[in-house]
């Protein structure tokens, strides 16, 4: 096509030998994804403006942004298949796109002492820090604790 420049680029590894099956595709996109970035910042390098523009803001760096969108695939995986959702935290929810805020509901982590009190017979003495706890609430992993019977 007169005008259009075809530029070529050939990943620099091949897909992880034992991945697991169901992640080869999502490896080769973040593959091929990362390959086309370079070609673009090589092109910006060049002096190559595009009609859409690259964003003067944009950090060199690539690699953060889409690092960090790949470490959130399995919460996305999860959002995509739930109707409700929760998060420990007002920040925490901000974090997730928009468009998953109404699905998802501030649970504050924590303890509630009229369900679970301290035994305040127990002591706790951490003689390297030279100091004695009382009131204490032991606490499992939420995963591995017993429903609280209603």
């Amino acid at each position: 096509m007169p005008g259009v420049r075809n530029i070529v680029y050939q990943l620099q590894r091949p897909i992880t030998k034992d991945i697991h099956h169901y992640l080869r595709e999502t490896e080769v996109g973040v593959l091929n994804a990362q390959m086309v970035v370079c070609a673009t910042l090589g092109l910006k390098e060049s002096g190559f403006v595009p009609d859409v523009g690259f964003d003067p803001n944009e950090s060199e760096i690539f690699d953060h942004a889409p690092r960090i969108r790949t470490n959130n695939l399995g919460n996305m995986l999860v959002l995509e298949t739930a109707d409700l959702g929760q998060t420990p935290t007002q920040w925490q929810k901000s974090r997730y796109p928009e468009r998953y805020h109404a699905m998802l509901h501030v649970v504050l982590k924590g303890i509630d002492t009229q369900i679970v009190p301290p035994d305040n017979n127990v002591r706790l003495h951490l003689a390297d820090q030279g100091i004695t706890l009382s009131r204490i609430v032991r606490q499992t992993y939420p995963g591995l604790a017993p429903p609280i019977p209603r």
